[in-house]
C-alpha cells in the first residue's frame, strides 16, 4: 500500500492513519467485534489536494456537507458501495479491498 496517502480510518472508536492501518489491525478489530456479536462502524476521511471526502458505514453517522460530488469523489463512493460498505453485511475483507482500490484511484 502507498503509505503517503492522507487518509484516516476509524473502526469503532480507534482511528489510524492510512500508514498504520494494516491488514492485520483491520482483521483483528473485525474479529474482536464479531466475537462480541457486533459489526464495527467504519469511517474514512480523505484529504488530498483537490479531494476531500468522508465515508461512513450505516450507523456510523454521516460525513461531509451533503453537496454535489465531484467526478473523483463519485468514483470513490461507487467503489465504497461496490465493496458493500453501505450494507449491514460488510467485513474486514471488504474494507481491505476498498482500501486497495482506493490506493489505485488516488495513490
Amino acid at each position: 500500500m502507498d503509505r503517503t496517502m492522507n487518509v484516516s480510518i476509524t473502526i469503532g472508536d480507534e482511528t489510524r492513519s492510512y500508514a498504520s492501518a494494516t491488514k492485520d489491525w483491520i482483521n483483528k478489530t473485525f474479529a474482536f467485534a464479531k466475537r462480541q456479536g457486533l459489526l464495527p462502524s467504519v469511517t474514512i476521511q480523505l484529504s488530498q489536494p483537490g479531494l476531500v471526502l468522508g465515508l461512513a458505514t450505516p450507523g456510523a453517522g454521516r460525513r461531509g456537507d451533503g453537496g454535489a460530488l465531484t467526478p473523483a469523489q463519485n468514483r470513490i463512493v461507487e467503489v465504497w458501495i461496490r465493496h458493500h460498505m453501505t450494507s449491514n453485511h460488510y467485513t474486514g475483507g471488504n474494507l481491505i479491498a476498498f482500501l486497495s482500490e482506493l490506493e489505485r484511484l488516488i495513490g
